[in-house]
């Protein structure tokens, strides 16, 4: 059973940014949890203005860390390594950012898998300058676009796409049959 832990810079909530990487992040992290037998735990870990740790569902945590940093998308708080012992998997959310960089190299150094998907954005990094894709086990690109556009040396990749619960999100009607429905169409 695997332990997971996703770092990503910013959280998916109005007080840090509500944005497509960080509801992926968000949404993921939570599939992941209700996986069963194949998953112990999942732990988010972002940062913000104020520290504080959830459970918005069984093994599922969420974890904001204090950042020592003003700028979202260079966060730093030094319990990163602590949230991120324990973990079997490390996966990344986002590329050319500080916590990126910090947590494939910490990974790579206590002999985890370490996994990125970069959602796009960036900030300051020592990656521009230090290729960080040679302490990562893969990307995992959500679409064969992104794939060719992979950072870095190491080519290793796996498309994940970016999927919809639908239990949560019905798919709703086309906007034609919609359309056709309140004209009274029958076709």
């Amino acid at each position: 059973m695997l332990r997971v832990c996703h770092v990503s810079p910013t959280y998916f909530a109005p007080e840090s940014v509500i944005g497509g990487g960080e509801r992926f992040a968000e949404e993921l992290a939570r599939a992941m949890a209700a996986r069963g037998r194949e998953i112990a735990a999942v732990k988010l870990v972002s940062f913000g203005a104020h520290a504080r740790r959830e459970r918005p569902a069984p093994r599922y945590e969420r974890v904001i860390l204090g950042s020592w940093t003003r700028d979202r998308m260079t966060p730093f708080s030094p319990a990163l390594f602590r949230e991120m012992a324990g973990a079997d998997v490390v996966h990344c959310h986002q590329y050319f950012v500080l916590p990126t960089f910090l947590a494939a190299l910490a990974g790579r150094l206590a002999g985890r898998r370490v996994f990125v998907s970069d959602l796009g954005g960036g900030g300051w990094t020592p990656g521009y300058q230090i290729d960080a894709s040679r302490w990562i086990t893969a990307h995992l690109p959500l679409s064969r676009y992104a794939a060719r556009a992979l950072p870095g040396r190491n080519r290793r990749f796996h498309v994940i796409y970016g999927g919809v619960d639908t239990a949560r999100h019905p798919m709703r009607p086309s906007s034609s049959a919609a359309c056709c429905r309140t004209r009274g169409s029958t076709s």
